[in-house]
Protein backbone atom coordinates (compact mmCIF):
# COMPACT_ATOMS: atom_id res chain seq x y z
CA UNK A 1 0.00 0.00 0.00
CA UNK A 2 1.32 3.48 -0.88
CA UNK A 3 1.87 6.42 1.12
CA UNK A 4 -0.74 7.98 -0.37
CA UNK A 5 -4.08 5.46 -0.02
CA UNK A 6 -2.47 5.57 3.38
CA UNK A 7 -2.78 9.42 3.93
CA UNK A 8 -6.28 9.36 2.03
CA UNK A 9 -7.65 6.16 4.16
CA UNK A 10 -6.34 8.57 7.17
CA UNK A 11 -8.69 11.60 6.17
CA UNK A 12 -11.69 9.39 5.27
CA UNK A 13 -11.43 8.62 9.06
CA UNK A 14 -11.09 4.77 8.15
CA UNK A 15 -7.29 5.06 10.08
CA UNK A 16 -6.63 6.09 13.30
CA UNK A 17 -3.00 8.21 13.44
CA UNK A 18 -1.61 5.47 15.19
CA UNK A 19 -1.95 3.40 12.16
CA UNK A 20 -1.18 5.91 10.12
CA UNK A 21 2.31 6.47 11.54
CA UNK A 22 2.97 2.91 11.41
CA UNK A 23 2.43 1.80 8.08
CA UNK A 24 4.23 5.21 6.67
CA UNK A 25 7.61 4.11 8.38
CA UNK A 26 7.32 0.69 6.83
CA UNK A 27 6.71 2.03 3.64
CA UNK A 28 9.81 4.46 3.95
CA UNK A 29 11.99 1.69 4.92
CA UNK A 30 10.93 -0.01 1.60
CA UNK A 31 12.09 3.11 -0.49
CA UNK A 32 15.42 3.41 1.37
CA UNK A 33 16.22 -0.82 1.13
CA UNK A 34 15.42 -0.36 -2.87
CA UNK A 35 17.16 2.40 -3.40
CA UNK A 36 20.67 1.04 -1.52
CA UNK A 37 20.29 -2.19 -3.96
CA UNK A 38 19.76 -0.06 -6.78
CA UNK A 39 22.98 1.94 -5.62
CA UNK A 40 24.93 -1.41 -4.96
CA UNK A 41 24.22 -3.45 -8.44
CA UNK A 42 27.16 -4.03 -11.31
CA UNK A 43 27.79 -1.40 -13.48
CA UNK A 44 26.70 -1.50 -16.99
CA UNK A 45 29.15 -2.33 -19.84
CA UNK A 46 30.63 -0.24 -21.78
CA UNK A 47 29.88 -0.50 -25.69
CA UNK A 48 33.16 0.87 -26.92
CA UNK A 49 36.14 -1.32 -27.76
CA UNK A 50 39.35 0.08 -27.94
CA UNK A 51 42.51 -1.49 -29.34
CA UNK A 52 44.29 -3.28 -32.84
CA UNK A 53 41.61 -6.10 -34.04
CA UNK A 54 43.90 -9.04 -35.48
CA UNK A 55 43.13 -11.88 -38.07
CA UNK A 56 41.11 -9.68 -40.05
CA UNK A 57 39.56 -11.59 -43.24
CA UNK A 58 37.45 -10.58 -46.25
CA UNK A 59 34.94 -11.83 -44.01
CA UNK A 60 35.22 -9.36 -41.39
CA UNK A 61 35.10 -6.45 -43.89
CA UNK A 62 32.45 -5.59 -46.49
CA UNK A 63 31.89 -2.97 -48.70
CA UNK A 64 35.33 -1.85 -48.00
CA UNK A 65 33.71 -0.84 -44.33
CA UNK A 66 35.20 -2.25 -40.85
CA UNK A 67 32.75 -3.76 -38.19
CA UNK A 68 30.93 -0.82 -36.32
CA UNK A 69 32.20 0.74 -33.14
CA UNK A 70 35.67 -0.60 -33.89
CA UNK A 71 38.82 2.01 -33.96
CA UNK A 72 42.06 2.10 -33.34
CA UNK A 73 44.81 1.21 -35.98
CA UNK A 74 43.32 0.44 -39.20
CA UNK A 75 40.65 2.48 -40.82
CA UNK A 76 39.70 3.27 -44.49
CA UNK A 77 43.06 4.33 -45.67
CA UNK A 78 44.66 1.04 -44.79
CA UNK A 79 42.28 -1.64 -45.62
CA UNK A 80 39.86 -1.23 -48.69
CA UNK A 81 38.51 -4.52 -49.88
CA UNK A 82 36.00 -5.15 -52.80
CA UNK A 83 34.58 -8.52 -53.71
CA UNK A 84 31.72 -8.94 -56.47
CA UNK A 85 30.95 -5.80 -57.16
CA UNK A 86 30.80 -4.57 -61.33
CA UNK A 87 32.05 -0.92 -60.47
CA UNK A 88 34.01 0.37 -57.85
CA UNK A 89 34.78 4.22 -57.53
CA UNK A 90 38.04 4.54 -55.38
CA UNK A 91 39.16 7.95 -56.21
CA UNK A 92 41.55 8.91 -54.26
CA UNK A 93 44.36 8.68 -52.68
CA UNK A 94 45.62 5.38 -50.67
CA UNK A 95 48.55 6.51 -48.98
CA UNK A 96 49.31 3.62 -46.20
CA UNK A 97 48.28 0.15 -46.36
CA UNK A 98 46.88 -1.75 -48.77
CA UNK A 99 44.03 -2.53 -51.48
CA UNK A 100 42.84 -5.48 -52.21
CA UNK A 101 40.90 -6.35 -54.97
CA UNK A 102 38.83 -10.02 -55.65
CA UNK A 103 36.67 -11.65 -58.48
CA UNK A 104 35.53 -9.60 -61.61
CA UNK A 105 36.14 -5.90 -60.85
CA UNK A 106 36.74 -2.28 -62.36
CA UNK A 107 38.54 0.53 -60.90
CA UNK A 108 37.29 4.26 -62.09
CA UNK A 109 38.15 7.36 -60.90
CA UNK A 110 42.37 8.53 -60.42
CA UNK A 111 43.68 6.43 -58.12
CA UNK A 112 47.05 6.32 -56.38
CA UNK A 113 48.23 3.50 -54.54
CA UNK A 114 51.55 3.93 -52.33
CA UNK A 115 51.51 0.92 -50.30
CA UNK A 116 50.01 -2.76 -52.33
CA UNK A 117 47.68 -3.67 -54.84
CA UNK A 118 46.66 -7.09 -54.40
CA UNK A 119 44.77 -8.72 -57.41
CA UNK A 120 42.29 -12.07 -56.39
CA UNK A 121 41.61 -14.90 -58.65
CA UNK A 122 40.09 -13.32 -62.38
CA UNK A 123 39.26 -14.64 -65.42
CA UNK A 124 40.57 -13.94 -69.03
CA UNK A 125 38.66 -11.14 -69.68
CA UNK A 126 38.43 -9.61 -66.25
CA UNK A 127 41.30 -6.89 -66.09
CA UNK A 128 40.53 -3.55 -68.07
CA UNK A 129 42.93 -0.79 -67.91
CA UNK A 130 40.98 1.98 -69.71
CA UNK A 131 41.59 5.81 -70.97
CA UNK A 132 38.71 7.81 -71.94
CA UNK A 133 38.25 11.82 -72.37
CA UNK A 134 38.29 12.09 -68.57
CA UNK A 135 41.90 10.47 -68.41
CA UNK A 136 41.07 7.99 -65.70
CA UNK A 137 44.24 6.26 -63.93
CA UNK A 138 46.15 3.87 -61.69
CA UNK A 139 49.21 5.26 -60.46
CA UNK A 140 51.81 3.24 -58.16
CA UNK A 141 54.65 3.95 -56.23
CA UNK A 142 54.71 0.97 -54.39
CA UNK A 143 54.14 -2.63 -55.76
CA UNK A 144 52.17 -4.50 -58.07
CA UNK A 145 52.40 -8.17 -57.48
CA UNK A 146 55.98 -8.00 -57.43
CA UNK A 147 56.73 -5.89 -60.03
CA UNK A 148 53.65 -7.01 -62.50
CA UNK A 149 50.73 -6.21 -63.54
CA UNK A 150 49.09 -8.94 -64.48
CA UNK A 151 46.26 -11.95 -65.35
CA UNK A 152 46.18 -14.27 -62.71
CA UNK A 153 45.11 -17.15 -64.97
CA UNK A 154 47.56 -16.65 -67.91
CA UNK A 155 49.57 -13.59 -66.71
CA UNK A 156 48.76 -11.91 -69.78
CA UNK A 157 47.35 -8.23 -70.09
CA UNK A 158 45.64 -6.61 -73.20
CA UNK A 159 45.75 -2.88 -73.81
CA UNK A 160 44.84 -0.74 -76.79
CA UNK A 161 48.15 1.40 -76.55
CA UNK A 162 51.13 1.35 -74.61
CA UNK A 163 53.38 4.35 -74.28
CA UNK A 164 57.33 4.10 -73.37
CA UNK A 165 59.11 7.09 -72.33
CA UNK A 166 61.95 8.12 -74.67
CA UNK A 167 65.55 7.38 -72.80
CA UNK A 168 68.57 5.39 -73.02
CA UNK A 169 68.90 2.27 -72.18
CA UNK A 170 68.58 1.25 -68.54
CA UNK A 171 70.24 -1.68 -66.56
CA UNK A 172 71.10 -4.70 -68.34
CA UNK A 173 68.30 -6.91 -67.07
CA UNK A 174 67.42 -9.95 -69.04
CA UNK A 175 64.20 -9.02 -70.24
CA UNK A 176 64.40 -5.56 -69.81
CA UNK A 177 62.55 -3.03 -72.82
CA UNK A 178 62.93 0.47 -73.48
CA UNK A 179 62.49 2.72 -76.40
CA UNK A 180 65.34 4.21 -78.06
CA UNK A 181 64.78 7.68 -78.73
CA UNK A 182 68.59 8.07 -80.99
CA UNK A 183 67.31 5.19 -83.29
CA UNK A 184 63.38 5.56 -82.92
CA UNK A 185 63.10 2.23 -81.97
CA UNK A 186 61.91 -0.66 -79.38
CA UNK A 187 64.32 -2.60 -77.33
CA UNK A 188 64.96 -5.60 -75.53
CA UNK A 189 67.46 -6.59 -73.36
CA UNK A 190 68.30 -10.74 -73.96
CA UNK A 191 71.18 -11.18 -71.55
CA UNK A 192 73.74 -10.59 -74.16
CA UNK A 193 72.98 -7.44 -75.51
CA UNK A 194 69.82 -4.88 -76.78
CA UNK A 195 68.08 -6.49 -79.86
CA UNK A 196 65.53 -3.71 -81.64
CA UNK A 197 61.76 -5.50 -81.56
CA UNK A 198 60.58 -3.34 -84.48
CA UNK A 199 61.40 -0.97 -87.04
CA UNK A 200 58.79 0.09 -89.54
CA UNK A 201 61.60 2.09 -91.53
CA UNK A 202 62.74 0.39 -94.90
CA UNK A 203 63.88 1.41 -97.97
CA UNK A 204 64.88 0.54 -101.33
CA UNK A 205 67.46 1.19 -104.12
CA UNK A 206 71.07 0.40 -104.56
CA UNK A 207 73.30 -2.75 -103.69
CA UNK A 208 71.36 -4.22 -100.05
CA UNK A 209 73.18 -6.24 -97.84
CA UNK A 210 72.87 -6.41 -94.03
CA UNK A 211 75.34 -7.41 -91.25
CA UNK A 212 75.20 -7.31 -87.78
CA UNK A 213 77.25 -5.18 -84.96
CA UNK A 214 77.53 -5.39 -81.31
CA UNK A 215 74.39 -7.11 -81.27
CA UNK A 216 72.46 -4.84 -83.14
CA UNK A 217 71.30 -5.57 -87.34
CA UNK A 218 71.93 -3.06 -89.88
CA UNK A 219 70.71 -2.64 -93.72
CA UNK A 220 72.81 -1.29 -96.14
CA UNK A 221 72.24 0.38 -99.41
CA UNK A 222 75.42 0.84 -101.45
CA UNK A 223 75.07 3.25 -104.48
CA UNK A 224 77.85 2.54 -107.08
CA UNK A 225 76.54 4.27 -109.57
CA UNK A 226 73.61 7.09 -109.63
CA UNK A 227 70.16 5.81 -108.54
CA UNK A 228 66.83 6.57 -106.43
CA UNK A 229 66.93 5.90 -102.54
CA UNK A 230 63.23 5.13 -101.80
CA UNK A 231 61.64 5.23 -98.21
CA UNK A 232 58.20 4.10 -97.20
CA UNK A 233 58.24 5.87 -93.39
CA UNK A 234 60.43 8.69 -92.64
CA UNK A 235 63.27 7.65 -90.26
CA UNK A 236 67.03 8.18 -89.27
CA UNK A 237 69.98 6.85 -91.09
CA UNK A 238 73.85 7.12 -91.43
CA UNK A 239 75.05 8.61 -94.41
CA UNK A 240 78.14 8.36 -96.46
CA UNK A 241 78.88 10.59 -99.46
CA UNK A 242 82.19 10.61 -101.69
CA UNK A 243 82.73 11.98 -104.62
CA UNK A 244 84.40 11.54 -108.02
CA UNK A 245 88.12 11.89 -107.31
CA UNK A 246 90.68 14.40 -109.56
CA UNK A 247 92.69 13.40 -112.37
CA UNK A 248 96.21 13.20 -111.95
CA UNK A 249 98.37 16.03 -114.16
CA UNK A 250 101.05 16.18 -116.81
CA UNK A 251 103.57 16.73 -118.63
CA UNK A 252 105.38 16.78 -122.34
CA UNK A 253 108.21 13.96 -120.51
CA UNK A 254 109.94 13.13 -117.31
CA UNK A 255 107.37 12.59 -114.49
CA UNK A 256 106.08 16.50 -114.47
CA UNK A 257 102.59 16.06 -112.94
CA UNK A 258 101.03 16.57 -109.67
CA UNK A 259 98.54 13.51 -108.30
CA UNK A 260 94.47 14.14 -108.08
CA UNK A 261 93.00 15.05 -105.36
CA UNK A 262 90.53 12.65 -103.29
CA UNK A 263 86.77 13.57 -103.57
CA UNK A 264 85.04 15.39 -100.77
CA UNK A 265 83.80 13.28 -97.92
CA UNK A 266 80.84 13.89 -95.79
CA UNK A 267 79.23 11.40 -93.06
CA UNK A 268 76.18 11.47 -91.85
CA UNK A 269 75.13 10.03 -88.72
CA UNK A 270 71.35 9.39 -87.76
CA UNK A 271 70.45 12.17 -90.24
CA UNK A 272 66.15 12.14 -90.89
CA UNK A 273 64.95 11.39 -94.37
CA UNK A 274 61.55 12.62 -95.16
CA UNK A 275 59.37 9.43 -96.58
CA UNK A 276 59.51 9.31 -100.52
CA UNK A 277 61.99 9.10 -103.29
CA UNK A 278 65.52 10.70 -102.91
CA UNK A 279 68.32 10.85 -106.08
CA UNK A 280 70.88 9.28 -105.39
CA UNK A 281 74.15 10.74 -107.93
CA UNK A 282 77.29 8.95 -107.84
CA UNK A 283 79.71 11.29 -109.09
CA UNK A 284 82.51 9.84 -112.06
CA UNK A 285 86.39 10.27 -111.68
CA UNK A 286 87.74 13.45 -113.36
CA UNK A 287 90.47 12.38 -116.50
CA UNK A 288 93.86 12.60 -116.53
CA UNK A 289 95.66 15.34 -118.26
CA UNK A 290 97.00 13.82 -121.25
CA UNK A 291 99.96 16.91 -121.79
CA UNK A 292 101.60 19.35 -120.54
CA UNK A 293 99.33 22.31 -121.11
CA UNK A 294 96.46 20.99 -118.87
CA UNK A 295 95.57 19.77 -115.43
CA UNK A 296 94.25 16.76 -114.55
CA UNK A 297 90.00 17.02 -114.36
CA UNK A 298 88.11 17.76 -111.38
CA UNK A 299 85.87 14.64 -109.95
CA UNK A 300 81.97 15.28 -110.15
CA UNK A 301 80.09 15.95 -106.92
CA UNK A 302 78.33 13.14 -105.32
CA UNK A 303 74.66 13.42 -103.54
CA UNK A 304 71.47 11.97 -102.17
CA UNK A 305 68.42 14.50 -102.54
CA UNK A 306 70.20 17.94 -101.59
CA UNK A 307 73.44 16.55 -99.56
CA UNK A 308 75.88 17.34 -101.61
CA UNK A 309 79.77 16.87 -101.81
CA UNK A 310 82.96 18.27 -103.99
CA UNK A 311 84.69 16.34 -106.25
CA UNK A 312 88.35 15.80 -105.93
CA UNK A 313 91.00 18.76 -107.66
CA UNK A 314 93.09 17.98 -110.71
CA UNK A 315 96.44 17.00 -110.41
CA UNK A 316 98.83 20.21 -111.77
CA UNK A 317 100.78 20.07 -115.04
CA UNK A 318 104.12 21.52 -116.51
CA UNK A 319 103.26 24.44 -117.95
CA UNK A 320 103.34 27.38 -115.60
CA UNK A 321 99.98 28.67 -115.96
CA UNK A 322 98.50 25.14 -114.60
CA UNK A 323 101.10 23.83 -112.77
CA UNK A 324 99.50 24.67 -109.53
CA UNK A 325 97.01 21.63 -108.51
CA UNK A 326 93.33 22.66 -108.70
CA UNK A 327 90.92 23.05 -105.40
CA UNK A 328 88.21 20.37 -104.80
CA UNK A 329 86.88 18.03 -101.54
CA UNK A 330 90.45 17.35 -101.38
CA UNK A 331 93.31 19.40 -103.25
CA UNK A 332 95.15 18.50 -106.49
CA UNK A 333 99.20 17.82 -106.20
CA UNK A 334 100.77 20.36 -107.94
CA UNK A 335 102.78 20.03 -110.72
CA UNK A 336 106.96 20.29 -111.40
CA UNK A 337 107.64 24.11 -110.72
CA UNK A 338 109.58 27.03 -112.14
CA UNK A 339 110.08 28.73 -108.46
CA UNK A 340 109.85 28.19 -104.79
CA UNK A 341 106.74 29.22 -104.83
CA UNK A 342 104.06 26.63 -103.55
CA UNK A 343 101.52 25.23 -106.16
CA UNK A 344 99.53 22.81 -104.13
CA UNK A 345 95.56 22.81 -104.69
CA UNK A 346 93.19 23.68 -101.71
CA UNK A 347 90.93 21.23 -100.18
CA UNK A 348 87.42 21.98 -98.92
CA UNK A 349 86.82 22.15 -95.50
CA UNK A 350 85.58 18.95 -93.56
CA UNK A 351 85.80 17.39 -97.02
CA UNK A 352 89.27 16.66 -97.64
CA UNK A 353 92.73 18.27 -96.95
CA UNK A 354 94.96 20.44 -99.70
CA UNK A 355 97.59 18.55 -101.79
CA UNK A 356 101.32 18.66 -101.90
CA UNK A 357 103.33 21.07 -104.06
CA UNK A 358 105.96 19.80 -106.71
CA UNK A 359 109.54 20.59 -106.84
CA UNK A 360 111.71 23.39 -108.62
CA UNK A 361 114.91 21.60 -109.23
CA UNK A 362 117.21 19.96 -112.35
CA UNK A 363 114.89 16.52 -112.20
CA UNK A 364 110.83 17.02 -112.65
CA UNK A 365 108.51 15.93 -109.40
CA UNK A 366 105.04 16.43 -108.50
CA UNK A 367 103.28 16.98 -105.62
CA UNK A 368 101.02 14.01 -104.29
CA UNK A 369 97.17 14.89 -104.18
CA UNK A 370 95.47 15.64 -100.68
CA UNK A 371 93.34 12.60 -98.97
CA UNK A 372 89.84 13.01 -96.83
CA UNK A 373 92.34 11.55 -94.03
CA UNK A 374 95.31 13.54 -94.46
CA UNK A 375 97.67 16.33 -96.83
CA UNK A 376 99.38 15.34 -100.03
CA UNK A 377 103.12 15.08 -99.42
CA UNK A 378 105.22 17.63 -101.11
CA UNK A 379 107.79 16.17 -103.88
CA UNK A 380 110.94 15.98 -100.89
CA UNK A 381 113.63 16.21 -103.45
CA UNK A 382 114.31 16.91 -107.23
CA UNK A 383 113.27 14.05 -109.28
CA UNK A 384 111.10 12.37 -106.23
CA UNK A 385 107.11 12.53 -106.17
CA UNK A 386 105.00 13.38 -103.22
CA UNK A 387 103.04 10.44 -101.80
CA UNK A 388 99.38 10.91 -101.84
CA UNK A 389 97.21 11.94 -98.88
CA UNK A 390 95.92 9.28 -96.68
CA UNK A 391 92.51 8.58 -96.88
CA UNK A 392 89.91 6.75 -94.35
CA UNK A 393 89.09 3.42 -93.37
CA UNK A 394 86.06 2.54 -91.55
CA UNK A 395 85.83 1.85 -87.87
CA UNK A 396 88.76 3.38 -87.45
CA UNK A 397 88.81 7.09 -89.07
CA UNK A 398 86.96 9.94 -87.00
CA UNK A 399 84.76 12.25 -89.18
CA UNK A 400 83.01 14.94 -89.13
CA UNK A 401 79.33 14.53 -87.98
CA UNK A 402 77.63 16.49 -90.92
CA UNK A 403 74.17 15.81 -89.28
CA UNK A 404 75.44 17.88 -86.04
CA UNK A 405 77.54 20.40 -87.93
CA UNK A 406 78.70 21.98 -84.71
CA UNK A 407 82.47 20.52 -84.91
CA UNK A 408 81.85 16.92 -83.50
CA UNK A 409 83.45 14.20 -84.92
CA UNK A 410 82.62 10.30 -85.16
CA UNK A 411 84.29 7.49 -85.76
CA UNK A 412 82.02 6.45 -88.95
CA UNK A 413 80.69 2.67 -89.31
CA UNK A 414 78.97 2.49 -92.44
CA UNK A 415 78.42 -1.29 -94.08
CA UNK A 416 80.57 -3.45 -91.56
CA UNK A 417 83.85 -3.76 -93.03
CA UNK A 418 87.10 -1.97 -92.87
CA UNK A 419 86.98 -0.73 -96.55
CA UNK A 420 89.31 2.30 -97.33
CA UNK A 421 88.21 5.50 -99.09
CA UNK A 422 89.10 8.80 -100.82
CA UNK A 423 92.58 8.63 -100.53
CA UNK A 424 95.04 10.96 -102.73
CA UNK A 425 96.84 10.13 -106.22
CA UNK A 426 101.04 9.99 -105.69
CA UNK A 427 102.45 12.42 -107.42
CA UNK A 428 104.95 11.40 -110.25
CA UNK A 429 109.34 12.00 -110.46
CA UNK A 430 111.66 11.82 -113.20
CA UNK A 431 113.33 9.48 -111.12
CA UNK A 432 111.04 8.08 -108.42
CA UNK A 433 107.40 8.12 -108.56
CA UNK A 434 105.37 7.84 -105.37
CA UNK A 435 102.22 5.71 -104.53
CA UNK A 436 98.58 6.98 -103.52
CA UNK A 437 96.57 5.77 -100.72
CA UNK A 438 93.46 4.17 -99.68
CA UNK A 439 91.88 4.08 -103.37
CA UNK A 440 94.40 6.82 -104.78
CA UNK A 441 96.43 5.87 -108.05
CA UNK A 442 100.12 5.81 -107.81
CA UNK A 443 102.57 8.18 -110.37
CA UNK A 444 104.42 7.16 -113.44
CA UNK A 445 108.35 6.96 -113.34
CA UNK A 446 109.63 9.44 -115.59
CA UNK A 447 107.68 9.25 -118.87
CA UNK A 448 105.66 6.22 -117.37
CA UNK A 449 101.45 7.06 -117.14
CA UNK A 450 100.08 6.71 -113.25
CA UNK A 451 97.89 4.70 -112.01
CA UNK A 452 93.74 4.93 -112.08
CA UNK A 453 92.28 5.58 -108.59
CA UNK A 454 90.07 2.84 -107.56
CA UNK A 455 86.40 2.82 -108.94
CA UNK A 456 84.16 3.71 -105.89
CA UNK A 457 86.86 5.14 -103.52
CA UNK A 458 86.75 8.83 -104.64
CA UNK A 459 90.60 8.07 -105.13
CA UNK A 460 92.61 10.41 -107.04
CA UNK A 461 94.17 9.67 -110.15
CA UNK A 462 98.23 8.73 -110.09
CA UNK A 463 100.57 11.75 -111.46
CA UNK A 464 100.89 11.42 -114.90
CA UNK A 465 97.74 11.89 -116.71
CA UNK A 466 95.89 8.81 -114.51
CA UNK A 467 91.72 9.15 -114.06
CA UNK A 468 90.50 9.53 -110.73
CA UNK A 469 88.33 6.79 -109.21
CA UNK A 470 84.42 7.40 -108.99
CA UNK A 471 82.58 7.99 -105.95
CA UNK A 472 80.47 6.62 -103.61
CA UNK A 473 76.69 6.58 -101.64
CA UNK A 474 76.10 4.29 -99.10
CA UNK A 475 73.01 4.73 -96.71
CA UNK A 476 72.65 2.70 -93.39
CA UNK A 477 69.75 2.21 -90.70
CA UNK A 478 69.40 -0.36 -87.76
CA UNK A 479 66.54 -3.40 -88.71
Amino acid sequence: MTRARILADYVAGGTTAAEFDFMDGVTSNVQTQLTALDTAKAPKANPAFTGTPTGITAAHITSGALPVGVTGGLGLDAIKFLENNTTQDLSGTYSTGRLYVNDSYRLTGDITVTGHLALGTLADSDVEITQDSTERTITGSGTIESGRLMNSVNQLVTAPSLILTPGSAPATTEGAIYYDSATDSVKVYNGVGWNMLLHQFNGTGGTTSSYLLDNRGYRVHTFTTSGTFTISASGKVDILIIAGGGGGGSGSNQGEGGGGGAGGVKYFSQKTLAVGDHTVTVGLGGAGSTGATARGVNGQSSSIGSLSTVGGGGGGSRNTSVQPGALGGSGGGGGQRDNDTANHGAGTANQGNNGGSGFEGAQMSGGGGGGAGGVGTSSPSTGVGGAGGAGIVEGTTALYDWTLADGTTATFKINGTTNSYAGGGGGSGQTTAANGQHGGGNGGTNNASGTNGTGNTGGGGGGMNGNGGSGIVIVRYAI
